[in-house]
């Protein structure tokens, strides 16, 4: 079973700091695994986890939506089963949509393919470490929400209808067939992680979305313990790196994976012969046991895992599945003069943590100092606080928390702690508020009111938003926009008294005003008005 030769997308090779905070996804359109059918007979059957319920009406922990197009009935069932499978094992927190397609592949020997759709950059989303991209799928699970819209698929599976499948669900797979479940939960793994972006051609080894490694090439190491991202150690583009990805001696090496295996790490396959889209990112089919062949690279005839097995789970918590979130409590800037304040966070995690070492790391001049504070927790459980003094009025201080989980792991909120801190000023504010607006280009004539929305931000607080508006370059007049969720600010201009008709200008701008004692102000645009037309309405037509 192996993936595609990976990724050929162009990318900016330098790391978008401009957007530090930004979620945005990279978008991919290129195949991140694909299916081969193996030629030998393995008649082994590995069933579905002791989580998995197949009580009628009955789900696991997750929850993942199948979008299917073209399958038969029989060939929906299994893939039903097997994600069924998945959600018994994943996280109650799991939201994960796949689009699946059954059809007809015409490269030989293939029995699907997956691709993620798109990458998340670790910086963005508070990640463990902010230094690499992560899968939308795992992404979404770091930061707790959806990076796509609604109907949008975070992985795209493609199954091959003229393979010679076994659609029971049984695992009494005949040794002339491939059993569709083991091939279906083999590249849903793939879509929730499990897969690299090394290169290895013309003697020349590379990864990286860019120059960025994605979380799964964080771990990969060397038979002495040495990481191939290193760059210390092994150049991006150079022949150092290409022998290592083909010197046969690669392994998964990350915290959760190396205690499941007792202090071991999982052997990768790494053929002497550079394998585009199988190298790297499956499990060594020789030193793999049965019980955690889910990810070894071939799927032969008879074999039925119903089970990813521990090994697989103890990767993927390493890529993401297994998380600590740190959760900062709102605090905004403030004129009080106040001689200390209290920061608070929620920890949020899937495993067992440091609960007498949340801390809090702060400072007032640009961290060349810095002082931590260890937080206590109170009534509410998982929530803490610290009180940090504040020695002097216009004073900013900038933040970070950390707490470390039980495998060593050490996450930061925001995760580049130091680089993008969480800040609060204490004094005079002079900070003006930060309106966004899309103006409409026009309106059609006779209608009765016009909508408007803004999103308007300030550092201490929005007091009033208002429009200044004229029609046909006549004396402004005004009219407030009320505030809802999320900085959202909206009004509906009642225009009827107006009689707007086409050929008609409406000119407006925005204004916002912060709870500051000063009053900053702001004005959208800038400069001068929006200018919106108002198009006349056509006699309708009889054809």
């Amino acid at each position: 079973m192996k993936k595609s030769g990976f990724l050929i997308i162009v990318f900016l090779l330098t790391l978008p700091f401009f957007n530090l905070k930004s979620q945005e996804l990279i978008s991919n359109r290129s195949l991140t695994g694909i299916c081969y059918a193996g030629t030998k007979v393995n008649r082994i059957y590995i069933p579905p986890p002791e989580t998995f319920k197949m009580k009628s009406g009955s789900k696991g922990g997750g929850a993942i939506t199948v979008v299917y197009t073209g399958f038969t009935a029989e060939a929906k069932a299994a893939v039903e089963y097997a994600v069924n499978i998945l959600e018994s094992i994943l996280p109650s927190d799991l939201k994960m949509m796949i689009k699946a397609s059954w059809t007809t592949i015409s490269t030989a020997g293939v029995l699907g393919n997956s691709s993620i759709t798109g990458f998340a950059g670790g910086w963005g989303i508070d990640a463990l470490d902010p230094m690499a991209y992560y899968p939308v799928t795992v992404a979404e699970k770091i930061v707790g929400k959806s990076l796509n819209e609604d109907n949008e698929a975070d992985v795209e599976l493609v199954l091959n209808s003229t393979a010679k499948w076994y659609m029971g669900t049984d695992g009494n797979t005949p040794v002339s067939k491939y059993d569709l479940v083991t091939v279906v939960i083999h590249e849903l793994c793939h879509g929730l992680g499990f897969f690299d972006s090394m290169n290895a051609e013309s003697s020349v080894g590379s990864y990286g979305l860019g120059t960025i490694p994605i979380i799964y090439d964080k771990f990969v190491e060397n038979l002495v313990e040495k990481k191939l991202t290193d760059t210390t150690l092994f150049s991006q583009n150079s022949k150092d790196l290409y022998d290592q990805l083909v010197g046969g001696q690669l392994y998964f090496a990350g915290p959760l994976t190396v205690k499941y295996l007792s202090g071991s790490r999982a052997r990768l396959y790494a053929p002497s012969t550079w394998d585009p889209g199988s190298s790297v990112s499956h499990l060594d089919e020789l030193r793999t046991s049965q019980a955690d062949a889910l990810m070894t690279p071939y799927i032969d005839y008879g074999e039925a895992i119903h089970d990813p097995g521990k090994l697989t789970l103890s990767i993927l918590g390493d890529l993401g599945w297994i998380n600590t979130r740190i959760i900062p409590g709102e605090i905004k800037d403030t004129e009080e003069h106040l001689t200390e304040v209290e920061l608070n966070a929620v920890i949020r995690s899937d495993t067992a943590f440091n609960k007498d070492m949340v801390s809090l790391v702060y400072s007032s001049d640009d961290f060349l100092t810095a002082d931590t504070l260890v937080m206590t927790s109170a009534a509410l459980k998982n929530s803490y606080s610290g009180t940090i003094p504040i020695a002097s009025y216009n004073t900013k201080i900038e933040y970070y928390f950390f707490v470390a989980d039980d495998f060593s792991r050490l996450y930061r909120s925001p995760s580049l702690a130091e680089k993008n801190p969480y800040s609060v000023y204490i004094g005079t504010d002079t900070v003006k508020p930060v309106v966004s607006h899309s103006p409409a280009e026009y309106f059609f004539e006779k209608i009765d009111s016009i909508h408007f929305e803004a999103n308007v931000t300030d550092n201490l607080g929005v007091d009033t938003v208002y429009l200044e508006y004229k029609v046909n370059n006549v004396s402004s007049k005004f009219y407030g926009l009320k505030s809802g969720d999320l900085d959202e600010f909206t009004a509906t201009l009642p225009v009827k008294a107006e009689l707007l008709k086409g050929g008609d200008s409406l000119e407006y701008r925005i204004i916002a005003v912060d709870k500051a004692s000063g009053r900053n102000m702001s004005i959208s645009p800038s400069s001068g008005y929006y200018s919106v037309r108002i198009e006349t309405l056509l006699p309708v037509v009889s054809e």
